[in-house]
């Protein structure tokens, strides 16, 4: 008689467990697969778009990567499993949470200029008197990535912190991208928002620590612009595989002034990104019907951010700064010529 496998369970909605094929009406998210009930209309996938396919799917390379070992443990195709977010009951959330314009468009550039994850550190402060986090800057780090997982280089770290340092900012979250797919966390992801709340754990048991997940094609917002969510994993029990996601709301400030130095910031963003095999062709377009390539899509997603006040002044800098490079080091044209000059 054979042994039937063992059924993994996961949290539902309402935190009970339930079983895995159970969960959401039968749909299952992994980083790398996501099986859909005909019936389940919600899910979404953008990895299996031939559009997009430079960035997506698995290959046999990335299923034998995470077949490897690491450390004394596996790493599981389930850490790459995604959890949708719970949202906090009224007056539940631990701190409200504010970000500023130009932070959310240095990690939307950012997030667009690879097919492969991208990773960063989030700066600011937290006031305890109001408990409230504010997200002051983004400083994109150097990484190891995949479409599916990505590891942050040490040193990239250090530098961050002593920026944040010289500006009397402290380290207040971490962001991430999904190329291919929501912006909804993974287990992985949620075992880390752990250790890094653990790590900033301040005396009084406040954990003022976020993590942000940014999807580039986006879906379940506006039309054009990215999917960018918060969240915060609550320590109500005492280990990473008890805990589960919640989503923060979060308001954006510094709308109506772009900071002076974010367009140099971004330009160095491009200019440091131009030269990696990974990089995004941004002539193409994320989904088969879209009209307009993915260059254009940021351009509208990264505007978005900011209010009318500010728009002529960022849409001058986009047309004679940003614009021309992304066009010379992310388009077709330039990256068919590399990959002659290499071959």
């Amino acid at each position: 008689m054979g042994v039937t496998g063992r059924r993994r369970r996961v949290r539902g909605k309402d935190g009970a467990w339930v079983n895995e094929d159970e969960y959401y009406g039968g749909r299952v998210i992994s980083h790398d697969v996501v099986e859909r009930h005909a019936d389940d209309a919600g899910a979404r996938r953008h990895a299996d778009d031939p559009d997009y396919s430079d960035s997506g799917g698995s290959s046999d390379g990335t299923r034998r990567k995470r077949r490897r070992q690491r450390g004394n443990g596996r790493v599981s195709s389930s850490e790459f499993r995604l959890i949708p977010c719970r949202a906090f009951g009224a007056g539940e959330a631990p701190f409200a949470v504010r970000i500023a314009a130009g932070a959310l468009v240095l990690m939307d550039l950012h997030a667009h200029l690879m097919y492969t994850e991208i990773i960063g550190l989030l700066g600011g402060q937290f006031n305890p008197a109001t408990r409230t986090v504010d997200v002051e800057i983004a400083f994109p780090c150097n990484s190891t990535s995949t479409t599916t997982e990505c590891e942050m280089d040490p040193a990239s770290e250090v530098e961050a912190r002593r920026v944040f340092n010289a500006t009397q900012r402290h380290v207040v979250g971490w962001f991430h991208s999904h190329p291919t797919f929501e912006a909804t966390p993974s287990v992985r992801d949620i075992h880390n928002q752990h250790a890094y709340q653990t790590l900033c754990r301040r005396a009084d048991g406040t954990e003022p620590f976020i993590g942000i997940i940014v999807s580039p094609p986006g879906s379940s917002g506006a039309h054009g612009v990215s999917d960018i969510s918060v969240f915060y994993v609550p320590q109500g029990t005492p280990g990473a595989d008890d805990n589960e996601p919640f989503s923060l709301a979060y308001e954006v400030t510094g709308r109506d002034t772009v900071p002076v130095d974010l367009v140099d910031t971004m330009v160095q963003l491009i200019e440091t990104h131009a030269g990696m095999v990974h990089r995004a062709n941004l002539a193409k377009s994320f989904r088969r019907n879209d009209a307009a390539p993915a260059l254009d899509k940021l351009v509208a997603s990264m505007r978005s951010h900011w209010a009318d006040t500010a728009r002529p002044l960022w849409d001058d800098a986009v047309a004679t700064r940003l614009r021309p490079l992304l066009l010379r080091y992310f388009s077709s044209d330039m990256l068919s010529k590399h990959a002659a000059h290499t071959i």
